[in-house]
Parts: structure tokens; sequence; C-alpha cells
């Protein structure tokens, strides 16, 4: 059995087009985690690996990408460890087998998965992505859970979103973040909504431009912000006008529109 080891430099570790290589040995098994140096870990086009060993990618990786390998078993919660500081890229693409997103992933800044046709995904996988800041999902067919559930609308750090093939969804909420959006084979999609939420900004009295909030916003959220709570007072504040055309409106949990 042929294996593939990171080059003498630890610090990147690809496998391109490898068609004989049946296992990747990329584990570190000290519980010494701080003298590991890889940082970055490619495996793309190796339509033959099967398999990665047990055990757990060093803690030092930075980015992981999987491309086209049709035959490697999935990844694991158990492969990585619970404080994944460093790990901020995860490029997933063509990967059949991957069921599961591992949970520990906290400050990943970079999604993308395509072509994972047995993937599911679960509401607090995405919501516990608190740093990303760009997500691209594409052709994962089996992933049922509704757009709204996904809680991209209450992201602050999200800036670019591709979305594709979600042919049974009507609307789509998007976060006021957004700095880029791709979508594409969205066969029912109807509408495009923001929700835009403020809160504990106790000196805060105006945000609005004069023209007013944007036609698209469909959501808007205030709490704890008293000034601005008052100024958006139902027909009474001086900026009532200004989102009067929202169709939902909260204000310290109280709905007023």
């Amino acid at each position: 059995m042929r294996q593939w080891t990171t080059n003498p430099f630890n610090e990147l570790g690809k496998a391109v087009g490898t068609q004989a290589v049946v296992s990747l040995p990329v584990h570190h098994h000290s519980n010494n985690t701080t003298n590991c140096g890889l940082q970055i870990l490619h495996i793309l086009q190796c339509s033959s690996v099967a398999s990665i060993p047990r055990g757990r990618f060093v803690c030092t990786l930075k980015s992981i990408r999987v491309g086209d390998c049709a035959q490697l078993q999935p990844i694991s919660e158990e492969m990585f460890h619970h404080n994944n500081n460093a790990l901020e890229d995860l490029n997933i693409l063509g990967y059949p087998n991957l069921r599961i997103i591992p949970d520990c992933l906290y400050n990943l800044k970079d999604l993308q998965i395509g072509k994972c046709e047995n993937l599911e995904l679960q509401p607090h996988q995405l919501q516990g992505l608190t740093y990303l800041t760009s997500l691209k999902i594409t052709n994962c067919e089996n992933i049922k859970m509704p757009l709204s559930e996904w809680g991209l609308a209450r992201s602050t750090s999200l800036k670019t979103l591709t979305i594709s093939d979600y042919h049974h969804h009507h609307s789509l909420l998007l976060p006021t973040t957004l700095a880029e959006l791709f979508i594409s084979s969205f066969k029912n999609l109807e509408s495009l909504a923001f929700l835009l939420c403020i809160s504990r900004c106790p000196n805060l009295q105006s945000f609005l431009p004069r023209e007013g909030l944007s036609n698209m916003l469909s959501e808007l959220l205030i709490t704890d912000c008293p000034l601005l709570i008052q100024r958006c007072s139902k027909e009474k504040g001086e900026d009532w006008p200004k989102i009067a055309h929202i169709p939902y409106v909260k204000t310290d949990d109280r709905l007023i529109l």
C-alpha cells in the first residue's frame, strides 16, 4: 500500500490527481499539538483514496479542501480538536460520502460545499458560525432544511453568499451585511428580503437615511434602544414614516406593525 505524507517543509500538504493512493496519514497522534506545523490540506481528484486513518487532524490546519474524491469515507467530529481555532477555510466539492459537517468548526470564515448529494444540515450548524464571511452551497439535493432556519438573516459577518438548486423555496431572507449575492436555479423563488436587528445601543437616536430603508427590508427588530424606539414609535415618532412600509416591526419584544 502506498501512502502520501506532507512535504519536508511541514506547512503545506497536497494530493492532486493521485490514482493509486488509498490512505492519507495526516493526523497528529501525540498529545502535544503545538509542535505540528501543517497548515493546508488539499485532497483533489484522488478517485482511489478510500480513507483517512483514525486520529485527529493537526490543530494548526488553516485550510481543508476535498474535491472529486468519490471513494473517500466521510470526515467525522472525532477527527477534529474541540479548539480548532486555526481552521478558517473548508471547501468540499464532489464528496458523495459526506453526510454531516462537524459541529466544532466555530472559527470558519469561508465554507464552500458543492455536489455533496448525501449531505444533511441542522439549523445549529450554520447559526454557530459567527465569523463566517463567505458561504457557498450548491447542488446538495439532500439538504431539506428551509432557508429560514439557516440563521443567515441574523448573521453579522457574512459578506458573500452563493446558493443554487433549491427548487422548493419561495422566499429568501438575507442579512443586511451582504456585499455580494449569487443565486441560481431557484425555480419557485418569488421574493428576496432582508432582516435588520439593532440591540443594546442606548444612545443611538437615528440610523435612517433621508429616503428611508430599502423596500427589500421585511423585518426590523429593535431592542434596548430607548431613544431609537421613541423615534420609531408608530404614527407618532419622527422616523415612523421611514419604516411604515416594513411588513414586520418589533421593538422590545412588542409587535408594532
